[in-house]
């Protein structure tokens, strides 16, 4: 779901502000309300299994992060690991 093209209303660029956490949770149908950390890591395991869920979570795709939205998921999450990668490679 992060690699799909078509935009999504949560990364529209005028809507409100919106984290990593809460965007996985709307992608995978969960209220951010009520979920525990450990439960939404549970749920993205149920669906992508533990050894993508381990890179999602190092990724800090599971953080309350704000994303810097870019319409489409695929935009949104190429922007986030750009700069995270480009700030990793500076340490």
């Amino acid at each position: 779901d992060l690699l799909i093209q078509i935009p999504h209303p949560a990364l529209h660029t005028k809507g409100p502000e919106i984290t990593w956490r809460e965007f996985i949770c709307n992608l995978i149908g969960l209220s951010t309300l009520d979920v525990f950390y450990e439960n939404l890591k549970s749920r993205v395991g149920e669906r992508v299994g533990e050894e993508m869920t381990e890179a999602i979570e190092i990724l800090g795709l599971l953080d309350d992060t704000p994303i810097t939205k870019m319409s489409t998921p695929l935009d949104t999450t190429c922007h986030y690991l750009m700069k995270k990668l480009a700030l990793g490679e500076r340490r």
